[in-house]
């Protein structure tokens, strides 16, 4: 899949969701909207997704959905931010990272530039993000993770647009197939969607929307369940709203903060870090009124794991997962259409190094969708 546009128009990441038939570590996992070079049209954008695991091999299915928004006379452009966390076996105590990314608007083509500088509005939102455990250390199973990013800022003197951004991550791993309990280096990238604007569009103010559950296990002697009745979880969708200020035209929803923490309910456990099987954090679409679902969701086991791994254990957890929105409406002379792409991506695990892009992602511009 490949979404060729104007210079009219642009692409908003509205996240995604991914499934492995068994638990496993974070060993890869991401999924982002990338600008592609030479692609015949003004603009092209495509999503791009990464799935590698650790011990055991497995494929994981998924899905994106990417808003396109037709807003002539708004600038847009896409920033790119690496951030690396290390901690070994907790010398450090603060995961927190920042970093200011500058785009410089002389090295863009000059109608981008143009439409970015010097403009009465901006704001960035959240366009995707990837992780993966360095080459090198093992994967571990997370605990906290988070992304967040400021309202950007045109430097005159510079000619450029600064954004600041920042990634927590907290990991763990508890169990025998990691090296050394604690012990982790993670480098994380983020995707930076940057717009700007005069009177082109009407932009809210970002609202907080999450919930906080549990789940329970049977019994299993690498666990901590005890409950034979234990049902898999299932979550219905967070039913956020936000403002309208356009009702007659079109708007779509954003992220400009994600926060995963993970704990525990159950006394008497000490290690809160979690192999993962699902993941959801998907934004859907803004209704008239100003409603939309939004899903999120960390989730430890289903039914059925054994089937791919012997070794694939249920355990009781509970989770926080909460996500910053903003709505971004157009008048409705423009447009905003919808667009989803499904896939899979199968690693042979072993414990390999997920650094390799050409084995740990896989691309819908490459695919042919």
């Amino acid at each position: 899949m490949k979404l060729e546009s104007s210079e009219d128009s642009f692409v908003l990441w509205q996240g995604f969701e991914h499934a492995w038939t068994h638990n496993h570590r974070w060993n890869r996992f991401g999924n982002w909207v990338e600008l592609l070079e030479e692609c015949g049209a003004a603009r092209c954008f495509g999503v791009a997704h990464s799935a590698a695991s650790g011990t055991s091999a497995d494929t994981a299915t998924f899905n994106s959905e990417l808003a396109q928004v037709t807003a002539p006379g708004v600038g847009f452009t896409q920033a790119t931010g690496v951030i690396v966390v290390t901690d070994l076996v907790s010398v450090e105590n603060v995961w927190t990272r920042a970093q200011s990314v500058r785009i410089p608007l002389g090295d863009l083509p000059p109608e981008q530039g143009d439409a970015l500088r010097d403009r009465s509005s901006l704001i960035a939102v959240i366009n995707g993000w990837d992780l993966h455990a360095q080459d090198g250390w093992a994967a571990a199973k997370p605990i906290d993770f988070a992304l967040e990013v400021d309202t950007p800022r045109y430097v005159a003197s510079a000619d450029a647009i600064d954004v600041v951004w920042r990634t927590f991550l907290r990991m763990g791993c508890s169990t025998e197939e990691c090296f050394e309990e604690g012990a982790f280096s993670y480098e994380i990238t983020a995707r930076l969607a940057v717009i700007a604007w005069d009177d082109e569009l009407a932009v809210g103010t970002s609202e907080r929307f999450g919930h906080t559950y549990g789940w329970d296990a049977p019994s299993n002697p690498l666990g901590h369940g005890d409950n034979a009745t234990a049902q898999e979880l299932e979550l219905e969708p967070i039913e956020a709203a936000l403002a309208r200020s356009l009702p007659e035209g079109s708007a779509v929803a954003a992220m400009t903060r994600l926060v995963l923490h993970l704990f525990h309910w159950k006394e008497g456990v000490e290690n809160v870090d979690q192999h993962m099987v699902e993941w959801r954090s998907h934004v859907g679409a803004v209704g008239p009124d100003g409603s939309l679902p939004l899903q999120l969701m960390f989730k430890n086991w289903t039914e059925g794991m054994s089937n791919y791994q012997a070794f694939a254990y249920k355990d009781v957890g509970a989770a926080t997962i909460s996500s910053d929105l903003v709505l971004i409406e157009v008048p409705s002379a423009n447009t905003i259409e919808r667009t989803t792409w499904r896939g899979y991506h199968s690693w042979e695990g072993d414990g390999q190094s997920a650094d390799d892009d050409s084995k740990a992602v896989t691309r819908s511009w490459e695919q042919g969708q």
